[in-house]
């Protein structure tokens, strides 16, 4: 499949148009930023580490749990085939543990705490007021989403979430919270995006060890080693 013009262009990733119009071929960039874009960097190697993370992750959930993705195959190190979809400006926050944000809305909750029941939030994409977060009835009020969307994202979410903390527990990690993001291809709603250590915080389930972009937005180690170890385990995954 050949690349061509660029379709757009985000904080981490690069979405190109290809000759099948309802195909694009996103590049993994070696960026880094955390809170809104205020904190940046580039490491180099990030890229090809969340591309074949993402990957591995994605087909699991298809293959799996028999979950629509964006995601068709990787074709190289960098650059992953996916479906072009009408991305929806939401962001999806499913927690399981206190951590990030939710330490400042929950005074009761020390980090690392354990949710009785998982958390799942909405917040409309918008990197000048802090991705700030709504209601469902909200986003249907605003016609962002209709009411079986929201309820389909819920659905779909909540099964991610079961089987992520499986995989991830096989390789003792925790997830403890992560990011989701969807399209709409037709009347169909794709899962989107990614799913990596820059979407996602995973601690050792041992340690306590993060091994996610808190290594980078706390200013406490080694992103790169981080992330290498996240994929190394996935790999020794049978």
């Amino acid at each position: 499949m050949k690349r061509l013009d660029i379709y757009i262009e985000g904080k981490t990733k690069i979405i190109y148009n290809t000759e099948d119009p309802d195909k694009a071929i996103m590049r993994y960039k070696d960026d880094i930023t955390a809170f809104n874009g205020a904190k940046k960097d580039v490491f180099e190697e990030k890229g090809r580490i969340n591309n074949k993370i993402s990957a591995k992750i994605f087909n699991y959930l298809e293959s799996k749990g028999n979950i629509r993705t964006h995601f068709v195959y990787r074709l190289d190190d960098e650059h992953v085939l996916v479906e072009k979809t009408e991305m929806i400006p939401v962001e999806i926050i499913v927690r399981n543990r206190a951590a990030g944000a939710l330490l400042k809305k929950a005074e009761f909750v020390e980090e690392g705490d354990e949710l009785s029941t998982p958390i799942l939030e909405f917040h409309i994409k918008d990197d000048e007021n802090k991705d700030p977060e709504v209601s469902a009835e909200h986003l249907v009020e605003q016609r962002i989403l209709s009411e079986n969307e929201v309820e389909n994202i819920k659905r779909i979410s909540n099964k991610v979430n079961n089987m992520l903390k499986l995989y991830f527990e096989e390789i003792g990690l925790d997830i403890i919270d992560f990011k989701l993001e969807f399209g709409r291809k037709g009347q169909e709603l794709l899962l989107a995006d990614e799913i990596t250590p820059d979407t996602c915080r995973l601690w050792d389930m041992n340690t306590g060890e993060k091994y996610d972009k808190d290594i980078f937005r706390e200013g406490n180690g080694d992103v790169l080693l981080g992330y290498r170890e996240v994929l190394k385990r996935m790999e020794s995954k049978k």
